[in-house]
Parts: C-alpha cells; sequence; structure tokens
C-alpha cells in the first residue's frame, strides 16, 4: 500500500484458504503480537482508514474516479485497463479517504459488489453504497452501478464498461427512492 506521494507505508495480504481467519492482514508489529511471536516484521502496521488504495496509481478519465470496494476489485480493473479505479484501504470508509479521493476528481462512480445471494446481505451492500455516497456528496458529483452478479474481479471487461455506462446519479436515484418510482 502507498499513500499519495508513491511512498511504501505497509503491506496487506489476504488469506488463500476459503476457511482462514483473519481474511485480510495487514503485515506489522503490534503490541500483542510482539508479545506472542516477537518482532517479526520490524515495523508497525498502517492505518488502513487514512489511505486509499490505488490513488497513488490511478489516472481520472473525464475527471472521474471509480471507487470499487476492496483491493482486489481495485488492481482487477487496473488489470482491465481502467487505471481510475481506486478503494479503501480498509472494510470502512472514512472522512480522511473521502477528502483524498474529492481532491483528485470531480466524480466518482460507486462500483461495490451488490451482493444478490440473500435479502439480508443485499441490504447490508445497499447501506454500505448509501453511506459512501452520503460522505462524498458534498464533495463531488457521484454516480453509482446498479445491482449486479458478482464483482469487477469475477466480470469481463465489456460488463464493468456496460455497468459503468449505465451508472446514474446518486441524487437520482435518492430522488426516485423518495418518490417511490422504480
Amino acid at each position: 500500500v502507498r499513500d499519495d506521494d508513491c511512498s511504501l507505508v505497509g503491506f496487506k495480504g489476504r488469506a488463500w484458504r476459503e476457511d482462514q481467519q483473519p481474511k485480510y492482514l495487514i503485515a506489522g508489529d503490534t503490541e500483542r503480537g510482539i508479545a506472542t511471536y516477537g518482532h517479526r516484521y520490524g515495523f508497525a502496521p498502517y492505518d488502513a482508514s487514512q489511505y486509499v488504495f490505488g490513488l497513488d496509481k490511478a489516472m481520472p478519465v473525464n475527471g472521474s474516479l471509480i471507487f470499487c470496494e476492496g483491493e482486489l476489485n481495485v488492481i482487477s480493473m487496473h488489470q482491465k485497463g481502467f487505471t481510475n479505479a481506486v478503494g479503501p484501504s480498509g472494510s470502512t470508509v472514512t472522512e480522511t479517504q473521502v477528502r483524498k479521493i474529492a481532491r483528485a476528481c470531480d466524480e466518482v462512480i460507486v462500483f461495490f459488489d451488490s451482493d444478490l445471494q440473500d435479502d439480508a446481505r443485499a441490504f447490508t451492500a445497499k447501506m454500505k453504497v448509501a453511506k459512501v455516497v452520503d460522505l462524498l456528496e458534498p464533495f463531488v458529483s457521484v454516480r453509482v452501478v446498479a445491482d449486479h452478479e458478482g464483482d469487477p474481479a469475477e466480470m469481463p471487461e465489456a460488463k464493468i464498461r456496460q455497468l459503468i455506462d449505465e451508472s446514474e446519479s446518486a441524487m437520482k436515484s435518492k430522488m426516485m427512492q423518495l418518490l417511490g418510482v422504480s
């Protein structure tokens, strides 16, 4: 993970086994880790809430950044040619991250997973998107990608392009919900 100036701030990894916990790990020596294992890394873990993953490499397209859910989606998007993709460097989006994004672009396209597997997960996914939209809207124009199956890492480039092209203004979506129009 790098900061806005491309300086290395830390390392994050993902478990490769399905049932392994924790699923994600930010490398670094914590007080608890030192007490249990001793000094393993020689550096402290970075504070994920302070960084936007991929922002150091992102190139806004027509003033827009695509805000994905998770580092692996950002990496996949870059590999597929969407070099304006960024994501939170952690499980929540913070005001610090929002300010960094707002300084880098005029518009954000929110492309989070829809999690359509069941109603409870779909509701949780919608609430995540709503929170991100609420944080971003005071600073930049926001569009939201419609509900979809899978995440960008699993999608072909053409499907990603279609979803981005069909994304709607977050303000329009809110108005339609208030009016009860589908």
